[in-house]
């Protein structure tokens, strides 16, 4: 049978009404309970999953990414933790994008470092930078700090993963 992993897997469940214990209890009962349901699929896929050397590094039981300020305090943390750090760092595929306008000039502003309290905002009228500024994370609109929290927390988890392997 062929394996396939499937890195940053976010299992999102109301953990309280369907399990108990710590946060790692929590998460493997939620993939027992899967699994359960998973082994009665009447379509023969043989699914499961595979949960083997989790520990507390895997499991992050805060308040989901809805919360602005909730946002800003998670992006904050992860800076704090591992320095300031940007898209080119991290290998981004786009950066997040503060606004853009189309026609001519084409003008765009990009969130493209990350320091502990601010990003820089670096602004392209047709390509050509014309502007940067530091924007403190709490004036982005949710949208953005979405955009930079997606890039960061993945970031985090391997840190966090880079370090433990690193300790063994």
């Amino acid at each position: 049978m062929k394996s396939i992993t499937i890195r940053n897997l976010v299992l999102q469940f109301d953990a309280d009404q369907i399990t108990s214990g710590s946060e790692l209890e929590q998460a493997q009962q939620a993939i027992d309970l899967i699994n359960g349901v998973l082994q009665r699929e009447p379509h023969g896929l043989s699914v499961q999953i595979m949960s083997s050397g989790l520990d507390d590094s895997d499991v992050n039981g805060e308040a989901p990414a809805d919360d602005p300020d909730w946002m800003v305090d998670r992006i904050t943390e992860i800076i704090r933790e591992w320095g300031e750090t940007s898209t080119y760092e991290l290998e981004a595929d786009c950066s997040p994008c503060l606004y853009s306008h189309g026609n001519k000039p084409n003008t765009s502003a990009l969130v493209e470092k990350f320091d502990l309290t601010t990003c820089l905002v670096v602004t392209y009228v047709d390509e050509i930078e014309t502007s940067e500024n530091w924007v403190k994370y709490e004036d982005l609109d949710e949208e953005v700090l979405h955009q930079i929290y997606d890039l960061l927390e993945p970031w985090d988890v391997e840190n966090h993963k880079t370090r433990k392997r690193c300790e063994d």
